[in-house]
């Protein structure tokens, strides 16, 4: 029983990881594509 609340604790940590990784590589990419656009105009 603890085990498998361990086990999901562990995936739920993971997935928040992942969720906070994906979410700076989307502000990273607009960053990017702002900087891009101002140095075209």
């Amino acid at each position: 029983m603890m085990k498998n609340k361990y086990h999901i604790r562990t995936m739920y940590t993971k997935d928040k990881g992942w969720r906070l990784f994906g979410l700076a590589l989307a502000i990273q990419i607009l960053f990017i594509g702002v900087n891009y656009l101002v140095m075209m105009s």
